[in-house]
């Protein structure tokens, strides 16, 4: 079976496939976290950051400004446990994998829930860009970015062509974006610029930034 064969054509398929970083609320999450322990889960916290190091620093001006304004924070974290933080030239590296498939980039936590990440950045290959399906949600809204670019059912997903693993026919890299159910009525403009802006840093360092299609500044949302 062909990667992807099932999904790859199907947008609200295509944001299943990062069911395993769809974020949800748990108890004790409207405490304030601070120190290197969280103490309802016992998980060990790195120090925070600014939104301008999260992510490798893969975040543009813009990106930043979009997501202290979603978080309502200025306090990050990408760390926890003994999770890694995010490194871009390693990550660059594992998904140029020839078996590589579906691969997380990071995960961004806030000061006040450390124990709950506020959103997730996943990146998985294509044979084709996936397209929005007849029998998606009606309520997905098309953004001008890369091959294909929505946001919808609690998340947004960008892909666009990457030749980067020089396969005998295009590929397509997707950027999928899960959103925690912490976050009430989220600025889907914000959430699309966050993500154009890993994406960019991904499709530079893979050395197809050229071919993608993204746009230097957030993308904006087609009419429609």
């Amino acid at each position: 079976m062909n990667r992807g064969t099932g999904v790859r054509r199907k947008f609200g398929s295509l944001l299943c496939c990062v069911t395993v970083f769809v974020l949800f609320g748990c108890s004790g999450q409207d405490d304030p976290r601070s120190g290197p322990t969280d103490e309802a889960t016992g998980r060990v916290i790195e120090d925070g950051m600014p939104a301008a190091d999260v992510c490798d620093a893969s975040l543009s001006p813009s990106a930043q400004e979009s997501l202290v304004a979603l978080a309502g924070d200025d306090v990050f974290t990408d760390r926890i446990d003994t999770r890694p933080p995010a490194d871009l030239d390693e990550f660059v590296q594992r998904v140029m994998g020839p078996e590589a498939f579906s691969e997380r980039f990071c995960q961004i936590y806030t000061a006040t829930h450390w124990d709950n990440p506020l959103l997730a950045i996943e990146f998985l290959w294509f044979d084709e860009a996936p397209t929005p399906d007849a029998s998606a949600p009606s309520d997905q809204r098309p953004y001008a970015a890369g091959e294909v670019a929505y946001y919808g059912d609690g998340g947004g997903v960008i892909a666009f062509p990457c030749s980067a693993r020089g396969a005998a026919t295009e590929e397509y890299l997707s950027a999928a974006l899960s959103l925690s159910a912490l976050v009430v009525a989220p600025d889907e403009d914000q959430l699309m610029d966050i993500l154009n802006s890993v994406s960019r840093a991904v499709a530079d360092g893979l050395g197809c930034l050229a071919e993608s299609g993204l746009p230097e500044g957030a993308p904006e949302r087609v009419a429609g």
